[in-house]
């Protein structure tokens, strides 16, 4: 009898420690689409006919291997509807959800966001949100006819907002001019050298330290740094052009 016992807890310790693993693996998966081959939250919606699948895959996020239950949560391993979309899934996450969930990775970006403008303190909540800007399954693949300055006039120089000032714009057009340019490298199937990501990386960042705490003068000297990180990359991105044409002759 008394083995029995031993013998009964020893396998409940076992199933208990097995248990365990398994909800640890599962937190993990939530956090990449580590999904077993035809489950899983793109091949559900994939078969549903769901167009933020393909807006998904060429994503930032989908690159670095972020899942959807990273954002919306749920169980991705799931292949039922129902099972799916249990725990703490969210559908459409609400504008303070979705700053929220940004910054739990981005939260540089979420300290100068929240002493900006477009998050008056009096307020206490957000005017736009990320995903107002950055898209919420198109992150770092914008279409080809996006533009981040036509974005920032639909709501500043109307009615009630003053009209940016042209420094603040032309930092606005200099991040519309790379991203074509980064696009039609990519199009291209070009080699594209460390030099150009490197200036890409270092102008994005620094936009970002203007745009995210909405200071719309740019401090002093700043913008006129990055305008000439911009002519710099420009001049990188052609210099890779020419050496194609050179190769072709």
């Amino acid at each position: 009898m008394f083995f029995q016992r031993i013998l009964k807890l020893s396998v409940a310790l076992a199933a208990t420690c097995f248990l365990s693993f398994s909800l640890t693996q599962s937190s993990k998966g939530a956090s990449h689409d580590a999904q077993p081959s035809g489950g899983g939250c793109l091949s559900c919606h994939q078969k549903i006919g769901d167009k933020s699948v393909d807006l998904f895959r060429r994503s930032t996020h989908a690159k670095a291997d972020i899942s959807c239950a990273s954002c919306h949560g749920g169980d991705p391993f799931a292949t039922e509807k129902a099972r799916a979309h249990t725990g703490r899934f969210v559908a459409s996450p609400r504008p303070e959800q979705v700053i929220n969930l940004c910054g739990s990775c981005h939260n540089t970006q979420l300290e100068m966001f929240r002493g900006s403008r477009h998050f008056p303190e009096h307020k206490g909540q957000a005017r736009i949100d990320c995903a107002q800007c950055h898209g919420a399954h198109t992150v770092g693949a914008p279409s080809e006819s996006f533009s981040i300055a036509y974005l920032c006039a639909g709501c500043h120089g109307l009615e009630y907002l003053p009209e940016l000032p042209e420094s603040f714009k032309s930092l606005m057009a200099l991040s519309d001019e790379v991203q074509g340019r980064m696009r039609e490298l990519r199009e291209s199937n070009r080699p594209i050298s460390d030099d150009v990501m490197r200036l890409r990386r270092e102008i994005r960042r620094s936009i970002s330290e203007i745009v995210h705490p909405t200071d719309s003068q740019g401090g002093p000297g700043k913008v006129p740094a990055i305008l000439r990180h911009g002519e710099e990359f420009k001049r990188a991105v052609e210099r890779e052009k020419n050496s194609d044409r050179r190769k072709g002759d």
